[in-house]
């Protein structure tokens, strides 16, 4: 489940896994697994797919489902949506 904690980690570290790896404290590398981070950004291409209309409507609806099963509250659905302004 992506949280607001998880998306704080991946702002720190400007959304490079191999930073992270290199980089994070051992609290953070107990939050943060690999499948969070590989959701994370399978959310951030999927958002700038859809952004670039370059994504069918059943991929788009798809990933909103996922999305909205994948995240712990609207809040962090909406932080989300704001990375693609940094990492988009």
């Amino acid at each position: 489940m992506i949280t607001l904690k998880h998306l704080k980690i991946y702002k720190k570290y400007g959304g490079d896994g191999d930073a992270f790896v290199r980089s994070c404290t051992k609290k953070e590398k107990y939050l943060m697994t690999f499948d969070d981070w590989k959701l994370i950004e399978e959310f951030i291409q999927g958002l700038i797919i859809i952004r670039n209309n370059s994504a069918s409507s059943t991929f788009s609806n798809n990933l909103y489902n996922k999305i909205e099963q994948n995240c712990d509250s609207q809040e962090t659905i909406n932080d989300l949506k704001d990375l693609l302004i940094k990492f988009g």
